[in-house]
């Protein structure tokens, strides 16, 4: 037996070697990070998709609306709740052709827009804190693969000769689990954080932009004499 983990010493750990020699709990925290690193890659890349997706049509959404604020309202745009910049002009451009007037037509549009933009921010919301859990759990997970490794590497020291070769390689499989816990909650933290902060600029300039398209609708209203 020492002489098999003297070999293996001597011959080096390998990242398959580690996982193959690992206790059935290990093998399963390890497996078990390496989902979650799927999990996590998978929302960040569709998450960073859609929010730069998001973004492009933001600007092309702000350039068009101030180059033809004037005669924007002239027809209906069409609608797509997945192109939210578009869909405030959208939302609005149907309101003013509504015949409610005064200060009921004003608070619904109030309403609207602001039902809206929670829904929207919501919807860019989702899976995210799937992302910060991840990135919160992940290392704790591989710390708890780690501890039940050394608990495992001692009690082989049981009837076994008291040295180092008889538990460095359960004590090398059980950091290995920490060590992938670790590499699946970083990136995932990073990420949370980055995108975060994306869906909130984003937020900011969706509001600030349904609050300009409002009050260009108010001034539509007050010039065709409807009066809001």
């Amino acid at each position: 037996m020492e002489a098999n983990l003297a070999t293996q010493l001597e011959s080096g750990l390998s990242i398959g070697s580690l996982f193959w020699q690992a206790d059935w709990v290990v093998k399963g925290v390890i497996l078990g990070l390496v989902g979650a690193s799927f999990v996590s890659w998978a929302i960040i890349f569709s998450k960073w998709l859609q929010l730069k997706k998001l973004h492009k049509e933001a600007d092309l959404s702000q350039n068009a609306f101030s180059q033809e604020a004037p005669q924007y309202w002239e027809h209906t745009r069409a609608c797509s709740w997945t192109m939210p910049f578009s869909y405030v002009i959208c939302l609005l451009t149907k309101e003013m052709k509504r015949p409610l007037k005064g200060k009921g037509k004003l608070r619904r549009v109030h309403h609207l827009i602001g039902a809206y933009l929670e829904t929207q921010r919501d919807y860019l919301g989702q899976n995210m804190s799937t992302l910060a859990s991840i990135a919160s759990v992940s290392p704790f997970v591989g710390l708890l693969g780690t501890v039940w490794g050394i608990m495992n590497s001692f009690r082989g020291l049981v009837g076994a000769t008291n040295s180092v070769s008889a538990v460095a390689p359960g004590i090398a499989e059980a950091l290995f689990a920490t060590a992938i816990g670790l590499l699946v909650a970083i990136p995932a933290a990073v990420a949370s954080n980055r995108l975060m902060l994306s869906i909130q600029s984003y937020m900011v300039k969706l509001e600030s932009f349904a609050h300009v398209v409002q009050a260009s609708c108010i001034e539509k209203q007050g010039e065709d004499g409807h009066g809001v």
